[in-house]
């Protein structure tokens, strides 16, 4: 028993002791996140960050992921059985492979990211129960466990079966319940169970179950046992969340050692717990159905409550608390029943912002320390306040006209303390009052100078000799105090050396005894002895000027340096030379955020604190970088005012704000978040339509979802791109930013916010890229590596090189062909002739294939043309030679037997006859040749017509049967190729482009019947017909072969660029695609009919004229 109570007593004690980590802000600002600012649903039931870095928010509306930016929703479509299941999602969980699994009331699904969608498990067509799952945990080992409403499941990742565990009233080892509401593993792997009947632990390796009741006589023992949720912690002790409240087991070898049960002493008021969490920083959170979010203060031995407080946006959305998580970046999510989610950063802080609950007003104009342990505070409407640090308790002192020797206006601006340590206080319309603590009188001081702005007061400073100097809207002020005699100094045009401007914003007496005055037109340097003002003021043209004239505060560092702040930014004095003051300045430009400065305070490093419209800047002086802080930091909302600006001797700084109460702070304990940022692609647009939001165009292509790619391929046409980009840092995401860069277009890095996350790139020349892009926190922490995405964009087809090569190819065959046209034509010999035109006919097969091979170009024409021209001379001259030759012999016959006479020798005038009818069958030989070359030559000529710019009227058939001729020599063996044509009436046509759609229909034909003999064995010619027909309003030609006809499974794609049927290499797969767009060109249509294994018959229609 002795030992039980040490345990106990030990475990109370872990509880209580602080744990060493910096202390989170007193008071949390939270961002929301709702329906009013894009959230498609106001309940979050569970959040998630994938290994990508998106949060994933599920509740009653479906499953959202969000980037920061743009929401993206899934929900159940009853028409898909690839959407998600059900829109009540329950519970989200990604496994160690980077799966995210989804829960709703209607199955476990596990998300798709590349295509978008969802599977289930067990399958939809499966006879299984589906599921209502509440949570999903992995144990580490592959094994997924699923808590549902009836029964604990667990999904074997490597087979994907389920099997599942249920209460079995005969078995007092198994389930406590079937309702299971909670899961969490032990350090030794045991797992922990809630149910609504207590807690279960499940050995690792077993399937028997230990039952943990949590009874208690005093309440209804079966709320008491609802367990809601569990959560062990880096400690290993055991959070147990029920329907009545909070409990800590401490736990050992499968059961608890010692509990601890908290209530309202420990801020816990009865009631369910919901949720639990613990923190990077080993802090728990607890959330509460009624009573918003808990954080457990192991210090003070309590839970602090952060609440729904209506009218402040900054408080928590909803008190209903369904989920707590916490992303990469340190940010702590709270996801509620009915307000979205509220987001903190855990890891920036060490503001606190004090409102008008303890103050009499929030206008706070000025700040002026009363001790270690006190402020005075300036409220421009609420009078003086004297703040209590320590308590938070004030004293308010207002303007009462019924009291005698109280303060003289409520609208007090401005807060001083002379030598003697006298109060006084400057305000709106009634100067000056000298403050007395001991009797709480004030006592009025007017500057009757014959100008009500004269008592408008801005700044109360005192100088070394006692003095008081005062800056007001009209003029300046120096009081003695002791005398209480005052002198002004007000500005006169007449006089170049009196004060720049009566509006005085600030003065500074700085260590050297010099006097410095901020005036709405410059600065001013007071010499007390001669009563002269020395001017500098900005001047455009010279960048050491000061920066703005409106001079509203000054600072002498601990190094002596005067810093001014002005309404364009901050100038540091850098020379007095010459009579000429010199300064650097720093503004946007330089990294301050806001460049109207209200206020300069300096820290024990040396920093700058400055506050300025919109926030508080910290600037480092040596390194010259701003780093800028606003209200999302949990400062004050707003502007601050200028001057109201205080640090106490132990280094805290106050700046009161235009409209929000006072900013307080101590710059060793402020911290910014310093985890960068993840950086993802987020879309790509072309011609300004996502390629998400349809199916990919043609010649798109992505290695991986977008976010996860690395490699994107387009075409030259796609020739307007944009990529669209985040960085999944959600502290403060409008404030993130970014640089991207195109390597070979960029120069440098563009730098660009979260207004304008993308960048479009228009006219690229094919090649290879590499689009990159980094980005940064709210704090400025850059994450260069970035994200590099690879972009190779394809050239057209003319611009390939294996076009360019063959194109020359091309070029470099004809002219080597005309090149030995010419130089056997030259020979004049016969036979040289003979063997010439041998050589001519192969040079025209060769000329012929590739044209068949590149029928796209434009070239082809007037090289057929040139070619024929070069064979039609020698031809003709060879052909009119061999019919003179055969005259001639005849001729010469007869010379030779009138010469021999009658009385020949027989045998003589027979053997003189034989040669003569050798030679002369020898030139018919040569004549038959030539002929055959001339129809050749003629066949050609009419195939390579070039074609004018306008149609011309004509029939088709010489064409047709021209290319005929040419192919059919060449596909003797393979096919016999008929051309009846029934019908062939002139019509409007580019006769030269409709010989290219004729030779590329035959020729497709013959390699088809030739690919069906080479797959049967069976090398029987084939049969190509060519036939037409006509009726009122076209012309159709058929052209029908016996070869292997098309698979339906491609046919729809014949027509498409760069489609083809053949091996590799060996098709380019243009023809079709030109051939349809040619009949297109003249107003008709080129389809087909096939049957695989049968052959096909592909049909040319050609509107007749009307």
């Amino acid at each position: 028993m002795s030992s039980l109570r040490l345990s106990l007593a030990a475990f109370l004690l872990c509880l209580l002791c602080p744990v060493a980590w910096a202390a989170a802000p007193e008071r949390l600002r939270f961002e929301q996140l709702n329906p009013a600012l894009g959230l498609p649903q106001s309940s979050v039931t569970a959040m998630l960050q994938d290994r990508d870095g998106f949060m994933w928010f599920a509740g009653q509306g479906g499953l959202t992921r969000y980037d920061g930016y743009r929401f993206l929703t899934f929900r159940h479509d009853p028409t898909d059985a690839t959407s998600i299941s059900d829109n009540s999602v329950q519970a989200l969980h990604e496994d160690h492979a980077g799966q995210l699994w989804v829960g709703t009331r209607n199955g476990l699904q596990r998300f798709n990211p590349r295509s978008e969608n969802f599977s289930a498990y067990p399958p939809r067509d499966s006879k299984a129960d589906y599921l209502d799952v509440r949570t999903i945990a992995s144990d580490g080992k592959g094994t997924l466990w699923i808590t549902t409403r009836s029964g604990l499941v667990r999904l074997d990742g490597a087979t994907g079966q389920l099997a599942t565990e249920r209460h079995d009233p005969a078995n007092p080892r198994s389930l406590g319940a079937d309702d299971v509401t909670g899961l969490a593993f032990d350090a030794a792997g045991g797992l922990w169970i809630g149910t609504q009947q207590g807690v279960d632990y499940l050995a690792p390796g077993t399937r028997h179950f230990t039952h943990f009741r949590i009874d208690d006589s005093a309440v209804d023992a079966l709320k008491r046992n609802a367990v809601r949720t569990l959560r062990i912690d880096r400690a290993g002790t055991l959070w147990v969340g029920t329907a009545l409240g909070l409990e800590a087991w401490k736990i050992a070898a499968g059961a608890p050692t010692a509990r601890r049960r908290f209530g309202s002493a420990e801020g816990i008021n009865p009631g369910a717990v919901t949720a639990l969490f613990e923190d990077s920083h080993g802090t728990l959170w607890a959330g509460t159905q009624t009573d918003g979010l808990k954080r457990w203060d192991a210090g003070a031995g309590r839970f602090a409550a952060f609440v729904h407080q209506s009218g402040d946006p900054a408080s928590l959305a909803d008190n209903n608390v369904a989920s707590l998580f916490e992303d990469r970046a340190g940010i702590l999510w709270v996801g509620t029943w009915f307000g979205g989610t509220s987001r903190v950063d855990l890891n920036a802080g060490g503001f606190r912002h004090v409102l008008s609950g303890a103050l009499s007003s929030n206008k706070i104009s000025a700040i002026l320390g009363d001790g270690p342990r006190s402020l005075w505070l300036a409220t421009y409407g609420g009078g003086v306040n004297r703040y209590d640090l320590q308590s938070g308790q004030t004293t308010v002192y207002r303007h009462d006209a019924r009291v005698p020797h109280s303060l003289n206006d409520n609208l007090v601006t401005a807060l001083g303390r002379d030598r003697q340590g006298q109060l006084w206080v400057g305000t709106r319309n009634g100067g000056l009052s000298r403050f007395d603590p001991a009797s709480g009188r004030f006592t009025p001081r007017a500057f009757a100078t014959g100008d009500a702005l004269s008592d408008f007061i801005q700044a109360i400073v005192p100088d070394r000799a006692g003095m008081l100097w005062i800056a007001s809207r009209g003029g300046l002020h120096r009081l003695d105090p002791r005398t209480n005699r005052a002198t002004t100094f007000r500005h006169d045009a007449a006089i170049e050396t009196s004060v720049s401007d009566n509006f005085i914003w600030a003065i500074l007496e700085d260590t050297r005894g010099h006097l410095w005055v901020g005036t709405s037109n410059g600065l001013d340097l007071f010499d007390p002895a001669s009563g002269r003002f020395r001017h500098a003021r900005h001047d455009s043209r010279d960048a050491a000027s000061l920066i703005h004239n409106r001079v509203s505060f000054l600072h002498e560092a601990a190094d002596g340096t005067l810093w001014v702040g002005t309404g364009g930014g901050l100038s540091r004095l850098v020379a007095d030379s010459g009579g000429k003051l010199q300064f650097k300045s720093y503004a946007r430009q330089q990294g301050l955020a806001n460049p109207a400065v209200d206020g300069i305070l300096e820290d024990d490093n040396g920093h700058l604190w400055i506050s300025s419209d919109g926030g508080i800047a910290d600037f480092d002086p040596r390194k010259e970088t701003f780093r800028n802080y606003t209200s999302r930091d949990g400062m004050a909302e707003g502007d601050y005012f200028v001057g109201a600006a205080w640090r106490q001797p132990d280094g805290a700084m106050f700046f009161g704000s235009f409209n929000n109460g006072f900013t307080m702070f101590d710059p060793r304990e402020v911290r910014g978040n310093d985890r960068a940022p993840p950086v993802v692609i987020t879309d790509i647009q072309i011609y300004n339509q996502s390629v998400r939001s349809g199916p990919a165009p043609n010649g798109f292509v992505l290695d991986a979802p977008i976010h996860r790619a690395r490699r994107v391929v387009l075409s030259h046409t796609q020739s307007v791109f944009s990529f669209e980009f985040a960085a999944l840092h959600f502290a403060d995401p409008q404030s993130n930013q970014y640089a991207y860069q195109l390597e070979g277009v960029d120069r440098s890095w563009v730098a660009t916010d979260a207004g304008k996350r993308f960048a479009t790139y228009t006219n690229l020349d094919p090649g290879n890229y590499v689009f990159r892009v980094k980005a940064s926190n709210k704090d400025g922490v850059w994450n260069d590596a970035g994200v590099a995405l690879a972009i190779t964009i394809t050239p057209p087809f003319w611009k390939t090189w294996w076009f360019r090569l063959a194109a020359g190819l091309f070029v470099l065959a004809g002219v080597y062909a005309v090149h030995r046209i010419r130089v056997r034509v030259l020979l004049g010999q016969k036979r040289e002739l003979a063997r010439q035109v041998a050589a001519s006919l192969q040079g025209l097969q060769n000329a012929q294939q590739q044209l068949v091979l590149h029928e796209k170009m434009a070239s082809l024409g007037t090289l057929s043309a040139g070619i024929a021209h070069e064979i039609n001379n020698p031809s003709n001259f060879a052909h009119a030679g061999a019919q003179v030759l055969a005259t001639e012999l005849e001729r010469f016959r007869a010379f030779l037997l009138a010469l021999a006479g009658t009385d020949a020798d027989a045998a003589v005038t027979d053997s003189l006859n034989a040669r003569i009818d050798a030679l002369i069958r020898q030139s018919a030989t040569i004549l038959e040749g030539t002929s055959r070359i001339r129809d050749l030559v003629r066949d050609l000529g009419t195939f390579a017509r070039p074609d004018e710019g306008a149609m011309t009227t004509a029939p088709i058939g010489p064409n047709l049967l021209a290319t005929v001729h040419l192919v059919r020599t060449l596909y003797a063996s393979v096919a016999d190729i008929t051309c009846v044509l029934a019908a062939d009436p002139p019509l409007a046509c580019w006769p030269a482009q409709l010989n290219q759609v004729f030779m590329n229909l035959i020729v497709n034909a013959c390699h088809a019947i030739e690919d069906k003999q080479q797959r049967s064995g069976d090398f029987t010619p084939g049969v190509l017909a060519i036939s037409s027909r006509a009726d009122e309003a076209s012309l159709y030609v058929d052209f029908e072969d016996s070869g292997s006809g098309i698979d339906p499974a491609v046919i729809d794609h014949i027509y498409e660029p760069f489609f083809t049927t053949k091996p590799t290499g060996q098709g380019t797969g243009l023809g079709l695609s030109i051939s349809f767009g040619i009949v297109e060109r003249h107003g008709g249509s080129l389809t087909v009919r096939s049957k695989p294994g049968q052959g096909s018959c592909f049909t040319v229609r050609l509107p007749l004229p009307a």
